[in-house]
């Protein structure tokens, strides 16, 4: 601390020979692109040493004030150093992880550094392939345009199709029925022209008949033409007697067709005889199948035990399934069983019963 002492009366007098010393101060600046640090430089305030009569007390109270605040400064320099320390090191710690990301950096630059010439090289190739694709490209627009060409004139055509297939479909819906009702048309068609193969069988006999007969009439004809012309005129005669036998023929032609009916009838007798005859011949069929179920059923004979038995049997390409139950006494001296067999025709049962007397 700076004391002076002064006597009055002579800094009165010897006023102009006081010179005052320059103060030094300490200012902070702003920061200059480190980070987290501040700068402090001195700074020195030259005093006003021109002093009159009566201001050197004045100028002591300044310097007092002057030290005063730089004791202040002093002390704020010192806790900006404190920080500025602790951010060095906040700061040497980030540097040293940057180290470390730019050596990575540099390792992963390295490898890819391959991979990139790989890839220029199949860019290269891209590009050649590319060109030669170029031709083939410009083919195929030009086909596409020729096939949209195409496309348009055929939608005119598609559509009028599309009308067609659908009054088709209307006139197939409304033949459905026609078609049934035509089926079963066939249908009897084909069972009536079965029912005439004999008869024609027969009629193409008569007809090879008649043919050989014709030949073998035909040169009795030539000499018969005579005898025609002779029995034109007998046949003149007889004019009378045809008419009155045309009552005659007329009464024959009802008759064969009252005979005729009765022919379609028997036909249709005959037709509904074969039906029977197919239904008998599978129902004998079914009842011999349940026949040789029934006959396979076994039974435990042990006293007083009660046995199921199951079987299968067939007979000319029919099938049965039987089933049955059966008990024997205690004693052994009597046997009983229920059994029964089905098929597609029908079902058969049985039951017996068996005693033994001594």
């Amino acid at each position: 601390m700076l004391s002076l002492a002064v006597d009055a009366a002579k800094a009165e007098e010897n006023v102009s020979q006081v010179k005052l010393p320059p103060v030094f101060v300490f200012e902070l600046v702003e920061n200059q692109g480190l980070a987290n640090i501040a700068l402090i430089r001195p700074r020195v305030i030259a005093p006003d040493n021109n002093l009159r009569p009566g201001g050197i007390v004045s100028g002591i109270a300044g310097l007092l004030t002057l030290g005063q605040e730089n004791r202040n400064l002093i002390s704020e320099n010192r806790q900006v150093i404190n920080n500025n320390t602790t951010a060095i090191g906040q700061n040497r710690t980030s540097i040293s992880t940057n180290a470390k990301g730019v050596a990575d950096n540099k390792a992963a630059i390295g490898r890819n550094s391959g991979r990139i010439d790989t890839n220029a090289k199949g860019v290269a190739d891209n590009k050649t392939a590319i060109g030669q694709n170029s031709g083939r490209i410009d083919a195929n627009a030009k086909g596409v345009a020729d096939n949209r060409a195409a496309i348009g004139q055929n939608s005119d055509r598609i559509d009028a199709n599309a009308k067609g297939v659908a009054d088709n479909r209307a006139a197939i819906g409304q033949n459905s029925g026609q078609i049934d009702a035509n089926a079963k048309g066939v249908a009897d068609n084909k069972a009536a022209i079965g029912r005439n193969s004999g008869r024609i069988d027969a009629n193409a006999k008569g007809v090879a008949d008649n043919k050989t007969a014709i030949g073998r009439n035909s040169g009795r004809i030539d000499t018969n033409a005579k005898g025609v012309a002779d029995n034109r005129a007998a046949i003149s005669q007889n004019r009378g007697r045809i008419n009155a036998n045309a009552a005659g023929v007329a009464s024959n032609r009802a008759a064969i067709r009252q005979n005729s009916a009765a022919i379609s009838a028997l036909g249709q007798r005959v037709d509904g005889l074969q039906g029977q005859i197919n239904s008998a011949r599978k129902e004998a069929r079914a009842g011999a199948a349940n026949a040789a179920a029934l006959s396979g059923l076994r039974y435990d004979n042990r006293p007083g035990k009660v046995s199921i038995a199951t079987g299968v049997g067939g007979f000319k390409g029919s099938t049965a399934l039987a089933a049955g139950i059966g008990y024997t006494s205690k004693n052994e001296n009597a046997r009983y069983n229920v059994s029964a067999a089905y098929n597609e025709a029908g079902t058969s049962w049985n039951a017996g019963a068996s005693f033994t007397l001594n």
